[in-house]
């Protein structure tokens, strides 16, 4: 889908790097650039229509500000916006303004952040001559010349504390009657209403002189930081019906439809097996392509369409899939979410706030995204889970599965046989279960053949050379099931004495990563997951060493994670280590006083992780 959230103008970009970059006589991070001055003027018209202009000035603070800051661009859909840059200029300290020629304004068209078709056009200033220090402007004017939705307005901008902003002001003008407007603010100032000569017009000022630096997994600015959403949709019941009028007359029932999903369920009769064996179909035979052709990143094509083509994007998938499901009387409806880091609706509803639609299919309370190519029936990406979202069909607000430490599993089996000279061969297998087995299934169907050497080699430390047997990525039946073998090199030193992690081989999930990542304090919400993670480790040492001690066994659990680790003997050199993770979340979002809290005794499991078994050179003659 498009039309989502707009982040004010340079915002997003400057927020796109690691925004802060550390100068070596500088004891805090540094912003790469920072907005001097914001002007967001909207005109509105009282079929929805509008005209936007936006003037910015931002200053480049560091190298990594100048690379993200070269260029000014406006970027519209043809036949629906007009764009225009009227002005880009780099502004020197000294006060010389060197501006960008009208003929060296380049324009693209075409433009898709994933494979598939755009109208989008683009057009592009190049600042001149601009270095580290410099301020660079431009000006830009949006006229939508056909709203979206007849008769509807709706926008949204949000304001990443990452970045250092000043003087930043929106103005919105529209009709004082006929299109009544709804308002969600957040820690804005102003937006006072001033009705002149049958207008409306409400501003609102913005500041952020202190940047918040950024941590990761956070959560998105709308959900708890600066916001504003305006939208001429009375509620969300609306919002679904407006996308239903486009969309209600493209399920259809065909000869052909019929005739596969009679294909796809032949001999079923069991309801939720039939629904099964059409997701897996659409999932696995409907390529996800971005089309964004018209209002065509609103409007799905119309289901024979899709199935001829084998391709079509995320409103496409819901479209063929409903008219498949219904054509064996199982009743489905899109679901509107938003697949990014935002857990929350606004109190304006819009269409803004959705980027993504998913099948909810109310027979079995059960959410599908066939467009999660790798995703079994019943298992939402992690990108969809716990998130509110609009049914088309009924205008209900629902809500998708939280991720659970029983609905998201890895057990992984390691054995690491360590050779007299330091070297190493070993073996994993790993099983997975729901969001995790996704994510792997996705990542091994996209490993090239003959790549799997340099693969292990990139994420096994010390690995010479391996093979990975994938199984079956493009089988959805649970578990997903791949293993490894590899070889290592100065996996240990010896005669000794010494010590050796079990750490050592191929672990697809280090628990340690899993616990937390390595942040001493957070200021902001952030994303986080719940999992079973069982990891049985076993390292056989060589009879030229004695092992001569091992750890002890421990338990530790603080607010829903818990780790439990048994260490054990199997062998005069041989010991096993089968450590569980268990992480159960009460949702997909913690709190940074939750985190803040827990981390010192996460902190402790991480150490409790770290430890290791210790040998010494035998005794003369043991091992010959």
């Amino acid at each position: 889908m498009r039309h989502g959230w707009i982040v004010t103008a340079l915002s997003l970009a400057l927020a796109l790097p690691a925004v802060a970059q550390q100068d070596a006589t500088m004891s805090t991070p540094q912003a790469p650039a920072e907005i001097v001055r914001e002007r967001v003027t909207f005109d509105v018209a009282a079929d929805g229509s509008f005209t936007k202009k936006t003037e910015v000035l931002s200053r480049i603070l560091t190298s990594s500000g100048l690379e993200f800051l070269r260029q000014a661009t406006v970027s519209y859909t043809e036949g629906f916006e007009t764009g225009d840059i009227d002005e880009a200029y780099t502004l020197k300290p000294n006060g010389t303004r060197i501006d960008v020629p009208r003929n060296r304004i380049l324009y693209t068209s075409g433009a898709s952040t994933r494979p598939g078709f755009s109208d989008i056009k683009t057009k592009i200033a190049v600042f001149e001559n601009v270095e580290v220090g410099d301020e660079v402007g431009f000006t830009t004017s949006l006229k939508q010349r056909w709203p979206w939705f007849r008769g509807q307005f709706f926008t949204a901008f949000s304001f990443p504390r990452v970045v250092p902003a000043h003087d930043v002001q929106i103005v919105l003008t529209a009709p004082a009657t006929g299109l009544p407007l709804q308002f969600d603010v957040s820690e804005l100032q102003g937006g006072q209403p001033v009705t002149q000569d049958g207008k409306t017009t409400w501003t609102w000022t913005y500041e952020n002189a202190v940047p918040v630096q950024p941590e990761e997994q956070n959560v998105s600015d709308f959900d708890s930081g600066p916001h504003i959403v305006v939208s001429s949709f009375p509620d969300f019941a609306s919002v679904a019906k407006a996308y239903e009028d486009h969309a209600k007359d493209k399920v259809e029932q065909t000869d052909e439809i019929k005739a596969l999903a009679e294909q796809q369920t032949a001999g079923i009769t069991d309801r939720r097996e039939q629904a099964k064996r059409l997701y897996e179909w659409v999932s696995s035979n409907i390529k996800y392509v971005a089309i964004l052709l018209g209002n065509g990143g609103l409007v799905p094509h119309k289901a024979s369409e899709v199935l001829q083509n084998r391709y079509g994007d995320c409103k496409d998938h819901v479209v063929l899939l409903e008219s498949l499901l219904a054509a064996k009387g199982i009743p489905s409806t899109g679901a509107l979410i938003n697949a990014g880091n935002t857990f929350k609706l606004s109190s304006a509803a819009s269409t803004a706030l959705f980027n993504h639609i998913i099948t909810y299919v109310p027979e079995f309370d059960l959410f599908l995204d066939s467009t999660a190519r790798y995703a079994p029936f019943g298992t939402l990406p992690s990108a969809d889970m716990d998130k509110p979202v609009l049914l088309t069909g009924t205008g209900v607000v629902a809500h998708t599965p939280t991720e659970t430490s029983a609905g998201s599993t890895v057990r992984t089996v390691t054995s690491v046989r360590i050779h007299a000279d330091g070297s190493a061969d070993g073996d994993t297998t790993a099983t997975m279960t729901g969001t995790i087995s996704t994510n792997f299934r996705a990542l091994m169907a996209l490993l090239p053949p003959g790549s799997e050497g340099d693969f292990l080699r990139k994420i096994v430390v010390g690995a010479t050379d391996g093979s990975i047997s994938k199984g079956d990525p493009q089988n959805l039946t649970e578990p997903y099931i791949f293993s490894s073998h590899y070889e290592l090199a100065n996996a240990a030193s010896f005669p000794g004495p010494g010590a050796v992690s079990f750490a050592l081989g191929m672990h697809p999930l280090p628990m340690a990563g899993l616990i937390s990542p390595n942040l001493p304090v957070r200021h902001k919400d952030y994303a986080c997951s719940s999992l079973t993670a069982i990891d049985e480790t076993i390292l056989q040492l060589p009879g030229s060493v004695t092992v001569t001690s091992i750890p002890k066994a421990s338990d530790m659990t603080a607010e829903g994670v818990s780790v439990h680790l048994v260490y054990e003997r199997t062998g005069p050199n041989t010991i096993t280590a089968t450590r569980t993770l268990k992480v159960d979340h009460p949702g997909v979002v913690c709190t940074a006083d939750y985190y803040n809290r827990i981390h010192p005794e996460l902190t402790k499991m991480i150490g409790l992780l770290g430890a290791q078994v210790l040998y010494k050179e035998a005794p003369e003659g043991r091992g010959r």
